[in-house]
């Protein structure tokens, strides 16, 4: 049996990456006998911007800017050495050669994780809602629309995806939106949660991956004391917490440079970039992978959330961080600063303290349980096959 998941593993994204390596190894365990792949996709759209980053980083940050940025790429290609990937490369606006692939090649087709619902990045129509041409069993998993303002989108777009959603056999996701979402497309469709698929690393075996140490990565940035991670691009808080925290911790900054940090870890690998956040004593960012790669190795988050999700949209970081995990004290929306500062402040001392680690390590374990309802839907789908 061939199990093909079709996902974001080739952006420049350590949480891409994860992502699809969680999934792909969880189901690698759960079904021995199979060869479960990562089908090597990446829409043109997408692949060119990657390459847009570099002009970018070098009208923002200059030259060293841009060669920062061709390091990261030369990084990640090395780094999906680590995924089964199909033996066919696609980067191909056809998608019906695409879907055509697909189905001749595998046995059952796993669409997600991450935010694959949303075309604004790619454009519509999008491999991942199909123009239907499967014979083969085809479920989502843990699939999010975050980003999509989907009540603007034309009604004729909505109802193809209804019938796309209709014909898939479970649709499993990530988040309440995305939950709604597909029953505004089709109200007759039968939506299911499950976790992000970064609950389903197994750390130990991530860190078999051959990797510099902690203390050769701390070693190279200068980092000779206890650190904290910023993660945010948001200047009135990156500067708050670096005036306020500098003097007892270093500051790091990691995947975009901050001015409000010591070091801009940037050469890491996706595994190196989970090391670091393990060994920070607490990080703030407003990166959802980002947030639960270190929640998940027990590393306190100040989450902020710059999304401008308004009403009725519930963006992926307030789904996560309150409705999942329970975690209200640890989450806090952009909005005016000084209403917020004090709340803020005091619970990230409270995590310096070591407070809310029984609570992240329940919530951690509540939300890993939803991956059992996936496993029984997928047995299903594939029958008698192990």
């Amino acid at each position: 049996m061939k199990i093909g998941i079709l996902t974001f593993h080739r952006p420049i994204n350590y949480g891409a990456f994860l992502q699809s390596y969680g999934l792909s190894k969880r189901l690698s365990k759960d079904f021995p006998k199979a060869d479960v792949e990562v089908i090597d996709y990446i829409a043109p759209m997408e692949k060119k911007k990657i390459y847009i980053n570099i002009l970018r980083r070098l009208k923002n940050n200059g030259v060293s800017g841009a060669i920062t940025e061709i390091k990261k790429i030369r990084i990640f290609k090395k780094s999906l050495g680590y995924l089964t990937l199909s033996e066919k490369y696609i980067c191909n606006s056809d998608l019906k050669k695409l879907f055509n692939y697909i189905d001749k090649t595998y046995d059952v087709l796993v669409i997600g994780s991450d935010a694959v619902f949303n075309w604004n990045q790619n454009g519509y129509p999008t491999a991942f809602i199909p123009d239907y041409c499967f014979s083969i069993p085809v479920l989502s998993y843990a699939t999010s629309v975050h980003g999509l303002r989907y009540f603007d989108e034309p009604k004729e777009r909505i109802a193809q995806c209804g019938m796309t959603f209709e014909r898939m056999m479970y649709l499993f996701v990530r988040d309440e939106c995305t939950n709604k979402f597909i029953n505004y497309c089709s109200s007759d469709v039968v939506v299911n949660h499950c976790c992000d698929p970064t609950f389903l690393i197994d750390f130990n075996k991530l860190y078999s991956i051959k990797h510099r140490s902690i203390k050769t990565i701390t070693k190279k940035y200068g980092v000779t004391r206890k650190y904290i991670v910023l993660m945010i691009q948001d200047e009135i808080i990156s500067r708050e917490v670096y005036d306020r925290y500098s003097k007892d911790y270093i500051i790091v900054s990691l995947f975009i440079k901050n001015k409000y940090s010591n070091c801009f870890m940037y050469d890491l690998t996706p595994v190196e970039w989970c090391l670091v956040l393990k060994n920070a004593e607490v990080t703030v960012t407003s990166y959802f992978h980002g947030t639960l790669l270190a929640l998940e190795q027990l590393t306190p988050v100040m989450v902020v959330d710059v999304s401008n999700y308004g009403f009725p949209y519930e963006g992926k970081l307030d789904d996560l961080m309150n409705r999942r995990l329970g975690l209200k004290d640890l989450y806090y929306q952009l909005g005016d600063w000084k209403t917020i500062r004090a709340r803020f402040f005091k619970s990230m001392n409270n995590c310096l303290r070591g407070e809310y680690l029984n609570i992240i390590e329940k919530g951690i374990a509540d939300e890993r349980e939803s991956y059992n309802s996936f496993l029984a839907a997928i047995k299903n789908a594939v029958g008698g096959y192990e």
